[in-house]
């Protein structure tokens, strides 16, 4: 059902005529209605104006319902009231029952169908909140509660767009699979939580920090330097290199560390990755535990 808050103009046309259509045949066609039809259904024609009510329900929920409504019937009493000071008559008491039975139906109508409308919107947010949700998650490592692969490239790949001068880093731990192996997935789970964790500390505000394989992580640093990058780069390897106590297992793991710049190493975070990833294979050739920029010589990363 579509719950659009804007009601659209032809319905507000709509609900102006057949409320003009109502008060004239009220005031001025009463006695021609009443030669075609008898004089109860001549006067439920009044009925009619619960379809714009109807309509803004829908549209606007309970309360716009019930102020059209409230109009609608505002309008037939006034017209009423003008008909018996023109006829010089009181209200009889058929005049009165058909004027509650038009009044009842109507806020009959409006209410049933403005909750369930109000209702549907509500069940339309949560819907809306959930997915947002699920979409949130399928985004996030569920381990270290970094961004995965796929939430990685498709912040990154936005940051990017809005500021070129960006810096990947391409972090490989060393050593982690002999770790994992000796004691177990459980504690090499827990080492791979904490240093998602410090290495969420290295990097600044705004930065995009990820997880996109067993032991690699990678950082897009937004707006950065040289100069910044050399110091986070270094912030790095101690923070990570750092012994960490688990189960009474006293743990070191080193990164290597692979550097690619944008806009001179690539324009696009596939490009930047693929060269980052490059040059921490070259980190891991001059001994480990270091971190090395991508350059375009291939002598340099052989």
């Amino acid at each position: 059902m579509k719950t659009s808050s804007k009601t659209p103009l032809q319905i507000w046309i709509f609900s102006v005529v057949i409320l003009i259509v109502c008060i004239l045949s009220d005031s001025i066609f009463d006695s021609k209605l009443e030669t075609i039809l008898d004089k109860d259904t001549a006067e439920m024609i009044w009925l009619i104006t619960v379809l714009p009510s109807i309509f803004f329900s829908y549209y606007k929920g309970l309360y716009g319902g019930l102020f059209i409504a409230s109009i609608s019937i505002i309008a037939n009493l006034s017209a009423e009231i003008l008909e018996s000071f023109q006829n010089y008559y009181i209200f009889e008491s058929d005049d009165l029952r058909i004027a509650i039975t038009i009044l009842f139906l109507h806020l009959l109508f409006v209410i049933s169908i403005g909750i369930l409308v109000d209702k549907l919107k509500y069940k339309e947010l949560e819907l809306i909140k959930l997915n947002e949700k699920l979409e949130n998650l399928s985004l996030i490592d569920e381990l270290t509660g970094l961004f995965n692969r796929r939430g990685f490239l498709k912040l990154s790949e936005q940051a990017i767009l809005n500021n070129p001068k960006s810096i990947c880093l391409f972090i490989d731990l060393d050593k982690f699979k002999f770790i994992n192996d000796k004691y177990g997935h459980d504690i090499g789970d827990e080492l791979l939580k904490i240093i998602a964790e410090r290495l969420n500390n290295c990097v600044l505000e705004g930065d995009i920090v990820g997880r996109i394989g067993g032991d690699e992580f990678v950082c897009l640093l937004i707006n950065s330097d040289v100069n910044k990058v050399k110091q986070i780069a270094s912030n790095i390897l101690i923070s990570l290199s750092t012994s960490i106590l688990i189960s009474e297992h006293q743990l070191i793991v080193t990164p290597s560390i692979g550097i690619a710049i944008s806009p001179c190493n690539g324009n696009n975070i596939e490009e930047l990755l693929r060269k980052a990833d490059l040059a921490m294979y070259k980190a891991k050739r001059k001994g480990k535990n270091n971190f090395q920029f991508y350059k375009e010589e291939p002598n340099l990363l052989n």
